[in-house]
């Protein structure tokens, strides 16, 4: 039924061999021939086993498929870490106050700029309301600013009137 591949050359221990083969219709398979020395008395003989390993073959090649693709996704995961940590260090260090939070206005992070401008650490504020940072002649804004980040709008250097909302008692 097979057709080509290497010459099987016979040694006196067990000896696997994987060859390509072609059947008659044309179609590519893959087989396995073992070699199995058996000796019996003075005599010499081979056992030889023909199998048609072309599914292995597929499933080897799909497993180092998968293997490669999620070693890719693996380094594609640690360089998108990296670069969050690296503007995670950029927010965390400037001056500007960086406030996070969900849409309906509850504060889920800030800086440590924000930290200092507001006069707040974040373990106070982190959970609660960002009208605590809004003094009182600005809290008709926060309606504004809300509508703003639940359509993902960026607020650009939006302004607190006094220098620490903390001051206000």
């Amino acid at each position: 039924v097979f057709s080509g591949g290497p010459a099987v050359i016979f040694s006196s221990r067990f000896h696997p061999h994987f060859m390509p083969a072609t059947l008659q219709n044309g179609e590519r398979r893959v087989q396995s021939t073992t070699v199995v020395p058996v000796v019996s008395g003075d005599r010499f003989l081979a056992m030889i086993v023909i199998e048609d390993i072309t599914d292995l073959s597929r499933q080897v090649r799909a497993f180092r498929e998968m293997r490669n693709v999620a070693e890719r996704e693996l380094e594609e995961r640690r360089k998108a870490e990296e670069k969050a940590q690296r503007l995670a260090a950029i927010v965390e260090s400037t001056d500007d106050g960086i406030i996070g939070m969900t849409p309906d206005g509850t504060i889920t992070s800030l800086n440590s700029g924000a930290e200092r401008l507001y006069g707040y650490p974040a373990e106070e504020v982190i959970g609660r309301s960002l009208s605590l940072l809004v003094p009182e002649q600005q809290s008709g804004d926060i309606p504004y600013v809300l509508s703003r980040v639940r359509n993902g709008e960026s607020i650009s250097h939006y302004q607190i009137v006094s220098a620490s909302c903390r001051e206000r008692g």
